[in-house]
């Protein structure tokens, strides 16, 4: 891992405020940088940017079983059959549909299930592997970025919890939109960064520390999340690839993961991290973002 200056991606500003400090907890504990949002889009990205190697990037992502949370069962499934649902009212038909960063193939499988023609991709080789075995399902391996895949092949494709996480998300937004038809759909989640969990636990943090720190990101330890997204930093970033955006909103009333470690205290922190993350639902700032854009058609 290097460290390395940048702009904001999305705007190309260099004008920023300061979150907080991010530290890396494991086996670097001198390691940290400073967690800033973009001024004029409202970008959330760490300055300077940890840039990580292939080998690191296949390592973050080398075990299936450690990396997703609970077990592929029948409710799990029906979450991702939902999703398709979702799609399916958008769209005059049942055509083809791309799942970008496609983890263990639920979403493939669950569109195959449903009478889509269905396909994903996985930089992840372990994961690639993971969702071919359990599900016989298409799976190209690699960065998106780097494929070659026809013009207009897709009608719709899906990116969930994938953006944030990638080095260049406009270039994989860029990507994505060359595949879809024209009007085609796109459908992403995204973690959202003004949810009130983050509030409070960037408030937390800072006084437990005494200085400025942040809950936000992860950019110097697994799962190394680089970039936050509100809604008008994604919508800003849709735009800028080619998308309408025809709606978006901030949601989740569970989930969001916990503080790691056993002993009492992690117990009350999660169970007040539980309630928070309800609260913040209810009042539109929930921990994800749930957004569905079209390609603009060229007239």
């Amino acid at each position: 891992m290097r460290l390395e200056k940048i702009n904001c991606c999305i705007c190309g500003a260099d004008n920023t405020v300061s979150l907080g400090v991010r530290h890396s907890p494991d086996g670097n504990p001198g390691l940290k940088t400073s967690v800033v949002r973009c001024v004029s889009c409202g970008l959330i990205y760490p300055d300077p940017m940890p840039i990580l190697s292939d080998e690191e990037v296949q390592a973050n992502f080398g075990d299936p079983a450690g990396y997703f949370p609970g077990h592929v069962d029948d409710r799990r499934l029906a979450r991702f059959d939902a999703t398709v649902r979702s799609l399916e009212k958008f769209l005059p038909g049942k055509g083809k549909i791309f799942d970008v960063g496609c983890g263990r193939g639920e979403l493939v499988y669950a569109a195959k299930r449903r009478g889509w023609k269905a396909k994903g991709s996985e930089i992840s080789a372990a994961f690639a592997r993971e969702a071919r075995d359990k599900f016989d399902v298409d799976v190209l391996e690699g960065d998106i970025r780097d494929m070659d895949i026809p013009q207009g092949e897709f009608d719709a494709v899906t990116l969930s919890s994938v953006i944030q996480y990638v080095s260049d998300p406009l270039g994989m937004l860029k990507k994505i939109n060359t595949i879809l038809k024209p009007g085609g759909l796109l459908y992403l989640e995204v973690t959202n960064e003004d949810a009130l969990v983050f509030a409070a636990g960037d408030l937390f943090s800072s006084i437990v520390r005494r200085s400025k720190t942040t809950t936000r990101l992860s950019p110097l330890f697994p799962s190394f999340q680089i970039y936050g997204f509100n809604k008008n930093s994604l919508s800003k970033a849709l735009k800028v690839c080619g998308f309408d955006v025809m709606y978006i909103r901030a949601s989740g009333l569970s989930g969001g993961g916990s503080v790691k470690g056993a002993g009492g205290l992690n117990k009350v922190i999660n169970h007040i991290r539980k309630v928070i993350i309800f609260t913040g639902g209810i009042v539109g700032m929930g921990h994800v973002i749930y957004c569905f854009a079209r390609k603009e058609i060229s007239v």
